[in-house]
């Protein structure tokens, strides 16, 4: 079963949080994915499949899936979904605390020792109209400052009823306590390596397109090349140039899912200028071409 990561769907280069619009007209198979998932549909009918079984969808259906759990949509018409992507940075900065709320809690752990089951309510016109309203306002906040992004969220799951109702039966002192867990601070980015390795995960991200080398990334750090290469595989478990050609398979599929741009333009974009190359090495991190990729997403 594939697994949709977060780097598909989330830019680095914006953070945490990325909000999606999909048009579905023909099945989406199995999958799971590495970040917690808040879809609404938006017009259209259609079947959930997931641990839970099989769920009847239509206008106003909210699914809230979490971190490792399948799913998969049957539509029987045109079914639109706006998709809501929490990474797991996200959850373990700024929404650690309600792993605590009943019944939901285990939705918003990031590393869940259990797999939870997806979650779903049905709203009616008057809880929608609100919905719609704090969604687009995570939309405009995403590329804003970190404060606003931070507040549209929290609008946003307060106008889900189901976590909405679940945070008014938690004590406060208890949101207080879990907010301030030092464990969290672990996985933020940029806290959770060491500072040589940050920036070297930095430069990756924002110059993705660069002719990198071993060597330059390490007078980068600071450090020779195999101090680099011990170093950065222990905090992030892969080789400097590993980690780039994953990401660079990740970007890529991004930019297959979310913009018009040909097949040869995003290898271009992501630093495969070799059209033959840039299909190789997409096949082999994800198990098929770009071109498989792309029509498996219309």
């Amino acid at each position: 079963m594939r697994t949709l990561g977060e780097a598909e769907v989330i830019p680095f280069t914006r953070g945490a949080v990325a909000v999606e619009h999909l048009s579905l007209r023909r099945p989406v198979e199995a999958h799971t994915h590495d970040f917690l998932e808040l879809a609404i549909i938006t017009g259209g009918s259609g079947d959930h499949h997931g641990e839970s079984g099989l769920v009847p969808l239509s206008r106003g259906c909210v699914l809230l899936i979490p971190v490792g759990t399948w799913h998969a949509y049957d539509p029987l018409s045109h079914l639109t979904v706006t998709n809501i992507y929490f990474s797991k940075t996200f959850l373990a900065s700024q929404l650690s605390w309600m792993q605590s709320l009943p019944q939901i809690g285990s939705h918003f752990d990031g590393a869940p020792s259990a797999v939870a089951p997806a979650l779903v309510e049905r709203l009616g016109a008057a809880e929608q109209r609100p919905l719609g309203a704090a969604v687009a306002a995570v939309e405009a906040a995403v590329e804003g400052s970190p404060l606003r992004l931070i507040s549209a969220v929290f609008e946003l799951l307060d106008a889900v009823p189901m976590v909405s109702r679940a945070a008014r039966n938690e004590p406060t002192s208890m949101r207080i306590r879990a907010s301030h867990d030092p464990m969290s601070a672990r996985t933020i980015r940029g806290m959770r390596y060491r500072t040589s390795v940050a920036r070297v995960v930095s430069l990756l991200h924002e110059q993705i397109d660069a002719a990198w080398s071993l060597r330059t990334l390490a007078e980068e750090a600071r450090l020779s090349p195999s101090q680099l290469t011990r170093v950065f595989r222990e905090d992030t478990g892969d080789a400097p140039l590993a980690y780039l050609q994953r990401i660079r398979a990740e970007r890529l599929a991004y930019l297959l899912r979310t913009t018009g741009v040909t097949v040869a333009e995003a290898g271009r974009a992501v630093g495969w200028a070799d059209p033959a190359y840039a299909a190789r090495r997409f096949r082999s991190y994800w198990g098929t071409s770009p071109t498989q990729y792309r029509s498996g997403l219309l």
